[in-house]
């Protein structure tokens, strides 16, 4: 793999001051005096406050603050993306360096519009939002023959991936007409103008492409914008590669509760060494901040850029109230409980418990694994007792739809039911990114907890599965600690990665004449539920009159931190579908399709509720 650290560092160890001071005042027409000062070319003066700096071999100016390489040069004047410039550089000052062939895996699906960079419709909009046409001519920004403006996003080579479009005109809301939108069956996950930034200094990220220019016109040319806004975060997983090489990120958001969320969901999610968080509270956006007030507010605002507080600390300032009915959360899929839970909120732990074969695994995997990836959530399964073969087996019974299952007669004459090779591989196609299973051999609570991590932060994982917690190890003697501290990490992740963590835990053994399970008869700690914010507990009832069979399944809410529900209903068993379905609904449930991630949820019927 290319190291371009290592080539840049070549080329500024190499490419000497002089060339760099004659090449810039060449191309730009500076008069330098004989101390190398000039007038600045950032602003407007009369007296010269730039000068070449022969050390840093770098134009600064000492009244602005700007500052200007020959990485800068060839991406501004010569108008080239960051890696564009590089090889040039290499080129035209024959340096001697690695070869720089680059590959990324940031390409376009397919090849989209080139438009001409005729903006004379959109122009004046464009100035109106104080952004000057140096700015638009660095960002390329252009313009389709109905008068939107186009926003061209390239990978980091500067190939086309896609267009953005937004309306240059007052648009009809009456005619819901969008505020912006991306070229049909392009790639949209890549970061607006990545290809003009420079990995060797810090990135600034913004929430949109407006932002992102004001940034630029203040002098900020490190910037980027994230693609659909704070809430999506796809952008991450497919950029990663690329953002791990910055050893620097500074976000800066917008002042609402959405780009309050928004940064702090990426900046737990960002591997780089030092992430910074501008706070800004005098206007909702950069551009507004650029439009009231000018570049000097903006370059002001942006050294507020700071790491938070210290670990565990925070200002109320960065702390967003909650609510349980406006909150993010997960739908279990049966809307009587639903409706009574309001959903499971993300940053929450969910203990599961009852008898062994009594259907935990099979609650997991519909109505915590399949419904959740059904309402487009990505789901980590840490299986402790169950083989790679059998974790899948059951999950895709389980996500499997009728249709799916064809009958087999073994050579014993038992007739059985199984998944077509054509279903199996069509589900697996369909979970691909939207399922991981956890196959290390370590089942020590910190090496579980390392890959959740990876998989919450590269890949956006909000749906954790730890099935169970008798099987996690820990290097403590005393059980009771260990299982207190297991729960304590479980429920401090999903709150950093604001994230849900669904823990089976087994039931002590039942005592003489006992029948019902209730929170307290969990195996271990009290922490264990105590920490919880929810306790489910799955129990089947005997028929009264043959013992050897069951009658149903109670699925019982033993615990609601939020709103201090218990509640229970009763449930069937589909041994081909390994599925639940309602005691006194239709059976709907065993017709729900998760593998279309159209979220309908299901009536059921109460047994009981406090």
């Amino acid at each position: 793999m290319i190291d371009i650290k290592k080539i840049i560092d070549d080329i500024k160890k190499q490419i000497r001051a002089e060339e760099v001071k004659n090449k810039i005042a060449s191309d730009l027409n500076l008069k330098l005096d004989k101390s190398n000062k000039c007038l600045c070319f950032n602003h407007n003066e009369k007296v010269p406050s730039m000068s070449f700096d022969m050390k840093a071999k770098k134009f600064r100016c000492f009244s602005c603050g700007h500052t200007y390489d020959i990485f800068n040069h060839y991406q501004e004047y010569h108008n080239k993306s960051f890696i564009e410039a590089v090889k040039s550089i290499v080129s035209d000052f024959n340096i001697s360096t690695d070869k720089l062939i680059i590959n990324t895996e940031r390409k376009a699906i397919k090849l989209p519009t080139v438009h001409q960079n005729n903006i004379s419709k959109s122009i004046s909009y464009i100035n109106k939002r104080c952004i000057s046409e140096n700015t638009i001519k660095y960002a390329d920004v252009r313009e389709d023959n109905k008068g939107n403006i186009v926003f061209v996003y390239k990978n980091e080579l500067g190939e086309h991936i896609t267009n953005k479009y937004r309306p240059s005109y007052k648009i009809d809301k009456s005619k819901k007409q969008l505020k912006t939108w991306f070229e049909a069956e392009t790639n949209i996950n890549t970061l607006y103008l990545m290809d003009k930034a420079d990995i060797t200094k810090p990135l600034v990220i913004c929430e949109g492409e407006f932002d992102c220019l004001s940034l630029i016109e203040s002098g900020i040319k490190n910037a980027v914008s994230v693609p659909t806004g704070c809430k999506s975060t796809e952008w991450i997983t497919t950029n990663w590669t690329w953002l791990e090489q910055f050893e620097e990120i500074i976000l800066w958001f917008d002042n609402d509760e959405a780009g309050k969320e928004g940064v702090k969901e990426v900046f737990n999610r960002l591997p780089n060494k030092t992430v910074k968080i501008v706070y800004s509270d005098i206007c909702n956006d950069i551009n507004e901040i650029l439009f009231k007030y000018g570049k000097l507010a903006v370059l002001k605002q942006f050294e507020k850029a700071s790491i938070p507080l210290i670990d565990g600390v925070k200002s109320t300032k960065q702390i967003s109230t909650f609510n349980i009915y406006e909150a993010e959360t997960i739908q279990i899929g049966i809307k009587k409980i639903d409706d009574r839970i309001i959903g499971l909120p993300l940053g929450s732990l969910n203990v599961i418990t009852g008898r062994t074969g009594e259907g935990k695994s099979t609650i997991l995997n519909q109505f915590f694994i399949g419904e959740s990836i059904r309402q487009g959530y990505k789901v980590f399964l840490f299986s402790g007792e169950l083989t790679e073969s059998n974790a899948k087996g059951w999950l895709l019974d389980t996500l499997a739809n009728e249709d799916d299952l064809l009958e087999f007669t073994n050579k014993k004459g038992y007739k059985y039911k199984k998944l077509s090779s054509k279903a199996v591989s069509r589900i697996d196609d369909f979970l691909e990114d939207k399922f991981f299973l956890y196959t290390e051999e370590d089942y020590t609570i910190n090496a579980i907890i390392s890959k959740m991590e990876i998989m919450a932060k590269r890949y956006g994982v909000k749906v954790f599965c730890i099935d169970n917690l008798m099987v996690t190890e820990n290097d403590e003697k005393e059980e009771l600690r260990n299982q207190t501290e297991i729960v304590k990490k479980l429920k401090s992740f999903a709150k950093k990665y604001n994230a849900i963590v669904h823990l089976v835990a087994h039931p002590r053994k039942a005592q003489n004449g006992q029948t019902g399970l209730d929170k307290s008869d969990i195996s271990g700690s009290a922490n264990i539920t105590n920490l919880a914010d929810y306790v489910m507990i799955v129990q089947r009832i005997k028929d009264e009159e043959d013992a050897t069979k069951d009658k149903h399944t109670i699925l019982t809410i033993d615990k609601d931190r939020y709103m201090g529900n218990r509640l229970g209903i009763e449930l069937l068993f589909d041994k081909d579908r390994r599925r639940f379905y309602c005691l006194n609904g239709n059976g709907e449930e065993l017709e729900v399709n998760y593998l279309l991630e159209e979220f309908e949820q299901i009536e059921g019927e109460w047994i009981w509720e406090d």
